[in-house]
């Protein structure tokens, strides 16, 4: 993923800087990709839009302002900078789509004296067990007195990628229309943004077929018992090709490359949308990226083989300078990647046959059985993740002092567990809540192994847990206190899960917690160990490969593994209808709206690539 800013690339700034005595009553700015000699394209065509706002809103506490506007669907959020609200606007073009030049014309700018300085956001937390500033890691380009933030009115990227079954080329215009003069306290604003874009699609778009649905590759010793699956989805109405890994010998530097190309030549040939890999990082090799290389080293990631092609509609190598190191981002260079996938994937974990009988009979059973009223059950466990709240109030760090929002504690695990119930309204949440435990606690079902194990017993669509973990355990702490784990003693580990008695019952599980879907350190990750248990336990799960980040209190839902968990969960709201959509759809809003004009974009990068499906992407819902 990257912006236009190739060697033909043009800036035009058609009205400089803005001279604080002489404001202009309109401003024009443009950004120039010059393709006009392409010979693959034809006439360039324009997209006219235009959005006003209102005035923005300051809010003071007793040391700092805070800036609102009613339209603005998100915040900036680059650490150690102001907040400032931002507009997204979601452009969507066929694939190969080259932008040409993005015009924006501003309504008079406005200007308003602030009172105190505006906070600034926080910087992200590793939510592991021992909780660390990721703001000691990495370096962050803090604003200077002289400068006015952000410095343009707007920014913006291109992806390529698959929606609703169409591939498509992404361009995400994030508008700021407040930005903030610090060396005078002054905001200044706009009421109205045109925005015009003229792009150029190719002039003969690329075509796919309609042969197959899912692919799925396999070792041959797997393939006999598969057969029954190939059945299944073909009898559904879901095509389906089994490949033996065995048998692609497609061009590549190595196996894995290999098989990313073969994938790609299936979407030509075959117009595959969705992709099943069966078997362990040593039978079908994962691939190991470095996106955060100074904070985490390599990291497992099979999104590499679901983003196959770049907004160009190109192969996406996810290694641009051909060092063979993929996916990487140091201080001196960061590879080229688009992220979006251009198919849907997941991967079933099977180390041996049984497994993947197992998990072959679950998906049948699951798929077959129409009589699942259990399904419209949530169950969403949580607590209070980021225990040393106080600790944080000492920090050197504005956002800090501040964290809460309205100054007060939050508990967020159980916050987002609520925005998550929020948006799935029409199920019934079962919540069990760390704060429980308190007197004044408005939930009543006390977070223990067997009340879980009893709700997922009862029959449940979704499963949420939100907190802490390792591979082979989900954890959260009790409200302000960090020495004492919940589910007490030691949290819900894998041998909670072969408890479990819930024999067509078989929830997807989702892990907001690190490491939980970590194969690199273990071949036994408990959101695999879930799906893999015959006749029961989870029928699909999402979980992390690696140490996931976030931001504290109220903060958290603006980022992170949170807010692709909340992504996760508008895909259900979505009527989303099978399991690999509801991720691809979340990564896909996730990168729209992120602030990618950022000095931690790359932490960003990191926690799209940790994101895993542990079964079949194409399993039906409810």
């Amino acid at each position: 993923m990257k912006k236009y800013f190739f060697e033909t690339v043009i800036i035009i700034i058609l009205i400089t800087c803005l001279i604080l005595s002489s404001i202009p009553s309109s401003s024009t700015y443009s950004d120039n990709n010059v393709y006009r000699n392409d010979k693959d394209y034809i006439s360039i065509k324009s997209k006219e839009m235009e959005i006003s706002f209102s005035a923005p809103t300051v809010k003071y506490d007793s040391k700092y302002a805070e800036i609102n506007l009613k339209e603005s669907d998100s915040f900036i959020l680059a650490p150690g900078n102001p907040i400032l609200p931002k507009s997204n606007i979601i452009m969507k073009f066929p694939i190969g789509t080259k932008i040409q030049n993005i015009e924006i014309i501003l309504s008079e700018v406005k200007q308003l004296t602030l009172l105190k300085s505006i906070i600034t956001a926080p910087y992200p937390i590793i939510n592991s067990d021992k909780i660390r500033l990721i703001k000691n890691n990495l370096k962050t380009n803090l604003l200077k007195t002289s400068d006015v933030y952000p410095k343009k009115w707007f920014d913006y990227k291109t992806g390529g990628g698959l929606e609703n079954e169409e591939r498509i080329t992404f361009l995400s215009i994030h508008l700021y229309p407040v930005r903030y003069l610090q060396a005078l306290e002054r905001i200044e604003y706009v009421d109205k943004i045109k925005i015009k874009v003229e792009y150029i699609t190719p002039e003969n778009p690329r075509t796919y077929p309609d042969v197959y649905d899912l692919l799925i590759i396999a070792p041959s010793v797997y393939c006999d018992n598969l057969d029954l699956l190939v059945e299944h989805k073909n009898n559904h109405g879901v095509t389906t090709k089994l490949v033996k890994i065995e048998e692609i010998n497609s061009t590549g530097r190595d196996e894995q490359e290999q098989i990313k190309y073969f994938i790609k030549e299936s979407i030509e040939n075959w117009g595959i949308k969705y992709v099943l890999l069966v078997g362990t990082k040593t039978k079908i090799p994962v691939r190991y990226t470095y996106p955060m290389d100074l904070l985490f080293g390599k990291i497992p990631t099979d999104l590499y083989y679901a983003d196959i092609y770049d907004s160009n509609g190109s192969f996406s190598s996810w290694d641009s300078n051909n060092n063979n190191i993929f996916g990487e981002n140091t201080p001196f260079y960061s590879d080229e990647v688009d992220l979006y996938p251009d198919v849907s994937l997941g991967r079933l974990y099977c180390k041996d046959n049984s497994e993947v009988i197992n998990v072959v009979n679950k998906i049948i059973s699951y798929e077959t059985n129409l009589n699942k009223e259990w399904f419209n059950n949530i169950i969403i466990c949580g607590g209070n993740t980021h225990y040393n709240w106080k600790d944080y109030l000492f920090i050197n760090d504005p956002a800090y002092k501040k964290y809460f929002g309205d100054g007060s504690p939050t508990y967020e695990g159980e916050y987002i567990g609520n925005k998550i119930s929020e948006i799935l309204f029409n199920f019934n949440s079962e919540k069990f809540y760390a704060s429980s435990i308190l007197p004044s606690s408005d939930y009543k079902n006390k977070l223990t192994k067997s009340n879980i194990n009893n709700a997922i017993n009862d029959g449940a669509g979704f499963v949420f847990f939100i907190g802490h973990g390792k591979p082979s355990v989900w954890l959260t702490y009790p409200p302000l206190i960090g020495f004492i784990t919940m589910p007490f003693p030691r949290g819900y580990t894998t041998n909670q899960i072969k408890f479990l008695k819930n024999e067509d019952k078989y929830p997807i599980i989702i892990f907001d917690a690190c490491s939980c879907g970590d194969f690199k350190k273990s071949n036994k990750p408990i959101a695999w160990e879930a799906v893999k248990l015959k006749s029961k336990g989870a029928i699909a799960s999402f979980a992390p490969t690696a140490l996931t980040m976030g931001y504290p209190g109220t903060y958290c839902e603006k980022g992170y593994n949170n807010l692709i968990d909340l992504g996760i969960a508008q895909a259900i709201a979505n009527g989303t209808e099978k399991a690999g959509d509801l991720l691809k759809s979340s990564i896909n809003n996730y990168l729209n709206v992120v602030d990618f004009d950022n000095p931690f974009y790359s932490s960003n990068v990191y926690v799209v690539q940790i994101q895993e499906l542990f079964g079949d992407p194409t399993l039906k819902l409810g």
